[in-house]
């Protein structure tokens, strides 16, 4: 569990809950901890190659602190699914004079402030993005 945090920015509580729902509980304490392992490895795994299929299509989106930075592994997967939904949807960044690389620093920027992942900022999502570069902005003033 702290590799997975370490290594791909999960909580501890997800990765349980993904281990927990590949787990029949047998009522042997020591045969539901090994498979609890077991399933742990198996979670990490699954990880690790979606780490690998998305680095190998997309490349790192940047901002890497370490070997694939723990913050940077979701924020990259949000980042890339935002791509590929505006290229889905007709979204050509030459068509605004964006090299590959702007567009995947604006991809990675805008994701981190769309929490709810619907594609648009709402208000909330506006007022925080704001306040992070020192605006603080009434809601009048956002809409």
């Amino acid at each position: 569990i702290l590799y997975s945090t370490y290594r791909f920015g999960t909580s501890a509580p997800e990765v349980l809950v993904a281990v927990r729902q590949l787990a029949q509980p047998s009522g042997l304490a020591i045969v539901d901890k090994a498979t609890e392992v077991a399933n742990t490895l198996k979670v990490l795994k699954a990880l690790n190659e979606m780490s690998a299929v998305l680095r190998a299509q997309y490349g790192d989106l940047g901002n890497s602190k370490g070997p694939s930075s723990a913050a940077d592994s979701l924020a990259n997967l949000s980042a890339l699914l935002l791509l590929k939904k505006a290229e889905d949807e007709g979204f050509d960044r030459t068509e605004y004079g964006l090299s590959a690389s702007q567009t995947k620093s604006i991809a990675l920027a805008f994701s981190k402030f769309d929490v709810n992942d619907n594609g648009l900022l709402d208000l909330s999502e506006l007022k925080k993005l704001c306040l992070d570069l020192g605006q603080d902005l009434s809601d009048a003033e956002l809409k």
